[in-house]
Formats: structure tokens, sequence, C-alpha cells
């Protein structure tokens, strides 16, 4: 947790902000402030809270998923998704000819056209991957983010991933260790006198 943390406040800090130029920044600027404290689907973070929701995610998770999202009334909303909404089942080829491949589907050229995702996080609902519903979002919709290592990659690690194995070590040890001492804790010796030959209060020869 203190890794992520350290890593989060590193690199966006107080926000990654932007500055407008050209004819009337001032009136850019100050839209673009209003609209950097409502651009929360959720209606919970600004987008320097998104920010660091979105770096969070990728150090975690591996990828964030930015849905986005315009209506008349509300505008432009950012929408923070994890990759569990990434319908992983969803492989082979479309009806178009196009290839999906963990969820996301390229067209014949390897060109990523879309996304196909969950309604609502199956690992949150009580569905399961199994029986949950998922649906298409054109790419156009989807910000995927996530640490390009090499070429073809459409999927992101979690940046701790080499060390998960000897952490789930670690951590099975700590508790075998714990269990033992709490069993070892229990055993416990008693001095008898078989023969009934000790009066009240004697001590007896060990």
């Amino acid at each position: 947790t203190k890794a992520v943390n350290v890593i989060v406040s590193n690199t966006i800090g107080k926000g990654i902000k932007a500055t407008a130029k050209g004819n009337n920044p001032e009136r850019t600027n100050a839209l673009f402030k209003q609209w950097s404290e409502d651009c929360d689907f959720d209606s919970k973070l600004n987008l320097s809270g998104l920010q660091s929701l979105i770096m969070r995610t990728v150090v975690e998770s591996g990828e964030a998923l930015i849905l986005r999202s315009k209506t008349k009334k509300d505008g432009l909303k950012l929408q923070v998704l994890e990759g569990d909404y990434l319908d992983s089942s969803k492989d082979g080829t479309a009806k178009n000819g196009d290839v999906i491949t963990q969820g996301i589907q390229l067209d014949k050229k390897g060109k990523v056209v879309g996304y196909w995702l969950y309604e609502s996080n199956p690992n949150e609902n009580g569905i399961g991957f199994y029986n949950a519903n998922s649906r298409f979002i054109k790419a156009s919709q989807i910000i995927h983010v996530f640490n390009v290592e090499r070429a073809g990659q459409l999927r992101g690690l979690p940046w701790g991933v080499s060390g998960m194995t000897r952490l789930r070590g670690i951590d099975q040890f700590q508790d075998a260790r714990v269990e033992q001492m709490k069993v070892a804790a229990c055993f416990a010796g008693f001095i008898v006198d078989d023969e009934n030959t000790a009066s009240k209060g004697d001590i007896l020869p060990v």
C-alpha cells in the first residue's frame, strides 16, 4: 500500500493540469476548470482525483479503462473501470471477420476497434463471470491505460506481479507460524502423585 501511494503521489501529485493557449485562453481555462470539478461519471472525484484513481488502478491491476460518455444535459463524463470489466471470455472471430482477443476486438489490420465490457463488475455483484452479460463499446469511447512493454500487447500486468508469488509464500509462512505458536501455547505439563502419598502443601520431587 505504501509503495502504491508513493508511486501515485510522485506521478500525479496534486493533479496534472492543462493550460490553454491562443485566442481568449482565460475563458478556455475557466471553462476547463469548471468541467474538471464535475467530470466524474460517479460524481465522487474531480479531474485530479480521477487521475490518482487511474494511476492507482494501473499499478494495482495493471490496467484501467476510462469510458467516455457524452450527453446534452451533462456534457462529457469520465468513468474509471477496472480491467475486470473486460469480458476475457470473448475470444475468437466476430461476424464481420474481426478478431476478438481477451475481450478486445481488432480489425483485419490489427487495429483495436472496440471492447466487450460487462455492465457491472462480476466480482462485486455476485453474478460471476460466466453468468454476466457484456456489450460492445467502440474504441473511440474507451481510453485503455496500461504500460506497454512489448509489441502487440493488449492487456496490462500488475506492477508487482514479479513479487506476488514470493509475497504469497511469506504470507502463508506467517499464518503457519502464528498457528504453530497458538498450538504450542496450548501444551502444558502436570506433576501428579500416582501413589497419593503427598500431603496438602507438600512439594513433589520433579
